[in-house]
């Protein structure tokens, strides 16, 4: 089931000083905000949009036509091959963005569990990695899930994180403004929207264009703390001091 938040005020101080984020779930159709949002380019994503793309039933993997090439952009691509029609990939995916697909978790034991144990280590596919193209379909999340389930030989395109970090102190009264998307089996948060707050006074500041905060980038860590988008967000609301790791979607 899909979760909207929103992290939007941040208006009380703990005995201690910080300031605490309010944060609250909203059903959909959204709630009425205080100020206008600017809409997610995103927002059309399927809905209940976790693909469940596992258990290896129906005979061995194929661990010798389970190949990675690398492409002179560090790309990778992953050939997967099903032994019996309906055998799953043996991974898990979130579809939350339009642009590509990312990897939530993989399966003990599937296919790509398989690949990976005869893979060099910096050709491995893990949580975390992104799909930009399954086999000749990279148009769209749905075309290349449907490929994915069609398909007896799935050629898996892999694209690097773009990993980056900012720092956000909040303060007595000040807004972070940040409308969070995930699902419970999540292991990031991805931002589809950025109102008037902290986040937008940081982007006006930042120098580097690669350190904005956009629409569809994910929060995969807050202050060293990983994990579910449970533990994401309770490091949220509890901290004044943020140090946020982010991963910008890959460009097609």
């Amino acid at each position: 089931m899909l979760q909207h938040w929103l992290v939007w005020c941040c208006g009380t101080c703990d005995d201690d000083g910080a300031s605490a984020v309010s944060v609250e779930a909203a059903e959909q159709p959204r709630v009425a905000m205080p100020e206008p949002l600017l809409r997610s380019p995103y927002s059309e994503a399927p809905q209940g949009a976790e693909l469940v793309v596992e258990d290896c039933a129906g005979g061995e993997p194929v661990v010798e036509d389970a190949v990675a090439s690398e492409e002179d952009d560090g790309r990778i691509e992953v050939l997967l091959e099903k032994t019996d029609p309906g055998q799953s990939l043996g991974f898990t995916v979130d579809c939350l963005t339009s642009r590509a697909l990312l990897v939530n978790s993989v399966v003990q034991g599937g296919l790509l569990d398989a690949y990976n144990t005869q893979a060099p280590a910096d050709k491995r596919c893990h949580p975390g990695t992104y799909i930009v193209g399954v086999n000749n379909k990279s148009d769209g999340v749905t075309s290349m899930i449907r490929e994915m389930q069609s398909a007896d030989k799935v050629t898996l395109r892999l694209a690097p994180r773009a990993e980056f970090s900012v720092d956000i102190t909040k303060e007595v009264g000040s807004l972070l403004a940040l409308n969070l998307h995930f699902l419970p089996g999540s292991n990031s948060l991805v931002v589809t929207e950025i109102g008037n707050g902290l986040i937008k006074e940081y982007n006006e500041r930042a120098g580097d264009s690669d350190k904005v905060i956009k629409a569809s980038d994910r929060i995969v860590e807050v202050n060293g703390h990983s994990g579910n988008a449970a533990t994401l967000m309770e490091a949220l609301r509890k901290n004044r001091e943020l140090n946020l790791k982010l991963v910008h979607p890959p460009t097609p």
